[in-house]
């Protein structure tokens, strides 16, 4: 007969910064450098207790999302990850000893509250505008460009509000594009006169766009956001760029460039060496072997919504 291991342990709380026990809350436990394959919740006095767990299971994080208690404007407080003890990363965290058939106390978390922007876009009479799309461009130290995000795009609420969350305990910096794509599919309807595509604060380009930095803690407020609706001609707020996409090695993306309305329809052509590349006609591309020592290059064309 075979006879199976008994597994291990761990407990603690998880509470607020300031002590306040958090109902709800996600504790999980991991193996060093692997994903997470236990996970329980809280109870109303914060506590907890994860079992069943293999001594391979040493890296305990713990995580919450209210969407129970939104803030005043309806969103929910997003609290950062933290990974015991009291790390911010999975690579800082201490990881902790487990034995078969034993329990770990006093593994405790205090979660902060993710730092975050927030702003309202109005149109000019001080309406708020909803359902604006806002496309946050993360600055990437590693290639010194702006690239797309990580999540999102995100949407105004019903009031134009809107909150970029960061990272905690380390500041972002972003340009903010801001884009009516209301009529742009079947989801999104079109219901009114479409607003102008434009950067944060009021720029007619990538370049001349205002960078807004999310700060290590706490938050920060952008204030109202003017825009207006479109006139004229359909026409291109920045210039298109070609970056390597931040996530997928080898996959290059067209950057920093949007159409105004945002309703408009967009297509990409990319082209070996001036001839176009049959099928390869969206905002991203894999390089293949027939591009080895060849010139890639791209177009954006935009068409208006019918």
């Amino acid at each position: 007969d075979d006879e199976l291991a008994r597994g291990a342990a761990v407990s603690g709380t998880v509470t607020t910064a300031d002590g306040t026990p958090i109902a709800g809350a996600s504790v999980s436990a991991n193996p060093v450098g692997g994903f997470s394959n236990s996970h329980t919740t809280t109870a109303a006095d914060g506590s907890y207790t994860l079992d069943q767990l293999t001594t391979t299971n040493d890296v305990i994080s713990a995580g919450f999302y209210d969407s129970a208690h939104p803030d005043a404007h309806g969103f929910p407080i997003r609290y950062s990850t933290q990974w015991w003890d009291h790390a911010s990363t999975p690579g800082a965290a201490t990881p902790v000893p487990l034995v078969p058939a034993s329990t770990k106390p006093d593994i405790d978390f205090a979660l902060s509250v993710t730092p975050f922007v927030s702003g309202r876009v109005v149109d000019a009479a001080g309406n708020g505008v909803p359902a604006l799309t806002m496309v946050p461009m993360r600055f990437d130290p590693g290639t010194d460009q702006f690239v797309g995000p990580r999540s999102g795009p995100n949407e105004t609420d019903a009031q134009g509000y809107f909150r970029l969350t960061g990272d905690l305990g380390s500041a972002t910096r972003y340009k903010l594009l801001f884009s009516d794509s209301l009529g742009s599919d079947d989801e999104n309807p079109q219901t009114r006169t479409p607003f102008e595509t434009t950067w944060y604060r009021d720029a007619a380009s990538f370049d001349e766009a205002t960078v807004i930095t999310v700060p290590t803690s706490g938050s920060a407020d952008l204030g109202t956001i003017p825009v207006s609706p479109h006139t004229g001609a359909l026409r291109f707020i920045g210039n298109p760029g070609i970056q390597q996409d931040q996530f997928q090695d080898g996959l290059l993306v067209v950057s920093g460039v949007a159409a105004s309305p945002g309703t408009a329809k967009s297509t990409a052509q990319w082209y070996r060496d001036g001839t176009a590349i049959s099928g390869a006609t969206s905002y991203s591309y894999t390089p293949v072997a027939a591009d080895e020592g060849t010139v890639l290059t791209v177009t954006v064309t935009a068409k208006a919504a019918a």
